[in-house]
């Protein structure tokens, strides 16, 4: 296993109490795979990834507990200089809004010629200069030349991710973990987006960690999926398992509300216009949470084990898992 992390635990400490944002998560990636991590917004994805590379904010942040092993080594043990050589270099992220995570000030040569300089060895500005082109050329950006010269507002929002995709690839890092990469993209350029993201994994043995909302999205290049709710997994398995046979009340919910022209023209024909949808929001994560995190959302009829106590991951056919005491 290239990545495992375990019994993950992270909190933020506010005025208004301890928010658990990250809860005891556990997962693990291997070399040339792509694991989805899917939930709504709050569910702790991106907080989860985030303490890979040690980028949550202290404070109001901590993380309590846990192991994030990458090539057996432990990444929380990791001293701040220590951990900036595994930055970028071996495990590098692609963050949410590129137009707020690039420099304004800088051009894109400037930004991705940075990563260079600090983790390849000293070699000439020609050099790197030729390297970023390269890499821009692989991401799908037409006449490179020309457009690592401009600036971020000069660039449409497709090509301001492909920059960003080739700012986090430009070091050849093993492991991309890939923060909301579709989001505000029109369909055709979060194709393009998926295509880039799929070969590089294929052709270099990448691994990558998907992070998104959108199962279609998974569908399209994940090879396993984590589900999480309220700071805990509550399903994982493969893409088959999780789209053709999930356990968990809210994978159920999360794809029943998938909008697709089959169930749009059945609802049509039976006078039903509504999607169907998860009804309430993802609980308050302050403080002490007794019982299932789901237990006032779910549709199935609550038994008192429900209200009692957290459900634990049950292990069913092929490492299937899902918590729910419900789960049969």
């Amino acid at each position: 296993m290239l990545l495992e992390v375990k019994n993950l635990k992270v909190e933020f400490h506010t005025y208004d109490g301890v928010v658990k944002a990250v809860n005891g998560v556990s997962f693990g990636v291997d070399k040339g795979e792509v694991l989805g991590i899917v939930g709504e917004s709050g569910s702790g994805k991106s907080v989860a990834t985030h303490a890979i590379l040690q980028l949550v904010p202290v404070p109001p942040g901590m993380i309590k507990a846990g192991e994030i092993h990458f090539e057996g080594q432990n990444l929380l043990k990791m001293d701040e200089e220590a951990i900036n050589k595994v930055r970028g270099k071996d495990v590098a992220m692609i963050f949410q809004e590129p137009m707020t995570s690039l420099n304004p000030v800088f051009t894109v040569e400037n930004q991705i010629v940075e990563s260079l300089k600090l983790h390849a060895p000293p070699i000439s500005n020609d050099v790197y200069r030729a390297r970023a082109i390269e890499i821009l050329q692989q991401v799908g950006i037409p006449s490179p030349e020309t457009r690592i010269k401009c600036y971020p507002h000069e660039l449409s929002g497709g090509m301001r991710q492909r920059v960003m995709i080739a700012m986090s690839l430009v070091c050849g890092p093993k492991l991309l973990i890939a923060d909301e990469p579709t989001t505000a993209l029109d369909v055709t350029i979060q194709a393009q987006i998926l295509d880039i993201i799929n070969n590089l994994r294929k052709t270099s043995d990448l691994a990558v960690i998907l992070i998104t909302h959108d199962l279609g999205v998974i569908a399209e290049v994940a090879d396993r999926v984590a589900v999480m709710y309220a700071g805990e997994i509550v399903e994982s398995g493969t893409v088959e398992q999780i789209f053709e046979r999930p356990k968990h009340p809210y994978t159920r919910g999360l794809l029943e509300s998938i909008p697709s022209y089959h169930h749009s023209h059945e609802q049509q024909k039976a006078g039903r216009k509504r999607l169907k949808t998860i009804r309430g929001v993802v609980p308050d994560l302050r403080g002490h949470m007794q019982g299932c995190p789901f237990e006032g959302r779910c549709d199935m009829p609550p038994e008192d084990v429900c209200k009692q106590r957290g459900p634990k991951l049950k292990t069913f056919e092929d490492n299937h898992q899902s918590a729910c005491h419900l789960t049969k």
